[in-house]
């Protein structure tokens, strides 16, 4: 079914400009990530008169007309402008960063995340960081935040960082669920989707199921470890801030040894082996030298630390799904059942049949009408890593020991 939609092009303080909207864009794109600025682009033919209004760090935001009304679709700030010949004439093509890129063009300052020597609650250190953002930014703390304690002194980080050092040590995520307006939660709820393996049944309008055209796997144990040694800030005297003040529990299945200082999967050692890594989380400071201040920072490194070796100590598998036949809007933080089984020569190349989570939604607009076109899912809560990340953090390792 065929949809409308037309670009607006505004101002940094969301003015529009020129005569009204452009209505010769031929289509438009997003992609929403977890934990991170996503993308938009579109295109236009580059000689509608509108197309002087594209200048780079303008605002474009995407409405399409349905059947409950005007949407806002999406939006972003223009950062890359080319000019590519078609057959009929040339076409503009316009893209960017969604507009969880203001996040990063303002500050935080040196705002001290505590209470006194304690730590601050999770619903206040989101409330207190949407206050640095741009007018108009709306901020939804996680209601089942699993650790709804934040000690963090911050110097002079973004506010998006500082979204993700919450995420980090509350062991939440979040992502954008409107045009400025985040969420966080660290659960996936369901979308009641169903992505199957195109056969020659693909063109059934079933509800409830899209179909994979082409599905690439990306298995990643490069980044699996069992337990972390982790330290936060290096004091004045020399040393840092480890887990020897922490007076946290470790969760069942976990091992907490404050005198060596690490965490340990227990599952996972059994399982794997021994694979150890030394992570510096170096924001996390004390406020002051009195024994509260030290246990707070103790704790602050425990609590990240749990949530990443809670990410890192499985054998993830990676898929990026391109589907059709996909009417339903998909976000991060939903999950998606994977049904995809390929057979050679008698032998099962691949037997998909996972719920997973997704990390990565591209959804497009057209006139043909609106799809989710391109899907990065997972079996664990976070993103693949890459091997230079890994490289990054040996070479931390080595430097510390």
């Amino acid at each position: 079914m065929g949809v409308k939609f037309f670009v607006d092009v505004l101002d940094s303080a969301g003015n529009q400009l020129g005569s009204g909207p452009i209505a010769s864009a031929l289509n438009w794109k997003n992609i929403k990530r977890m934990d991170r600025a996503g993308e938009f682009a579109f295109a236009m033919p580059a000689n509608d008169e509108k197309a002087a209004l594209i200048v780079q760090k303008l605002r474009v935001r995407c409405r399409a007309i349905l059947a409950s009304g005007v949407v806002e679709f999406g939006g972003g700030i223009i950062d890359k402008i080319s000019y590519t010949p078609s057959p009929d004439g040339v076409l503009l093509e316009v893209s960017g960063d969604d507009l969880m890129r203001e996040l990063v063009y303002r500050s935080v300052g040196f705002t001290n995340y505590a209470s006194g020597s304690s730590p601050v609650s999770h619903s206040s250190a989101v409330s207190t960081t949407i206050g640095f953002a741009p007018a108009g930014w709306t901020a939804t703390a996680d209601g089942s935040v699993p650790n709804n304690n934040f000690y963090y002194k911050a110097t002079g980080e973004s506010v998006l960082t500082l979204f993700g050092k919450i995420a980090e040590q509350c062991r939440t995520h979040f992502y954008m669920n409107a045009n400025r307006s985040i969420t966080f939660a660290n659960s996936f709820a369901s979308s009641g989707l169903r992505a199957m393996e195109a056969t020659r049944y693909a063109d059934i309008n079933e509800t409830g199921i899209c179909f994979i055209k082409n599905l690439k796997v990306l298995n990643d144990s490069y980044d699996t470890i069992s337990r972390i040694y982790p330290y936060g800030k290096q004091r004045s005297d020399g040393t840092y801030i480890k887990l020897d003040n922490c007076t946290r529990a470790a969760p069942t299945g976990y091992t907490l040894d404050t005198v060596n200082n690490y965490i340990k999967k227990d599952a996972t050692e059994v399982t794997y082996g021994r694979i150890e890594d030394y992570v510096q989380y170096k924001e996390i400071d004390e406020l002051t030298a009195g024994l509260t201040d030290k246990q707070s920072a103790s704790n602050a490194v425990f609590d990240a630390a749990l949530k990443e070796l809670t990410d890192r100590s499985a054998v993830a598998q990676f898929y990026d799904l391109e589907l059709y036949n996909c009417g339903q809007t998909l976000r991060p933080l939903q999950s998606i059942q994977v049904v995809y089984r390929r057979v050679v020569n008698g032998i099962t190349m691949l037997n998909i049949n996972q719920t997973l989570n997704i990390i990565e939604a591209q959804v497009e607009i057209n006139s043909d009408g609106i799809q989710t076109t391109r899907l990065t899912v997972g079996s664990v809560a976070r993103w693949p890593d890459s091997g230079a990340q890994a490289i990054v953090r040996s070479e931390l390792q080595r430097q510390f020991k």
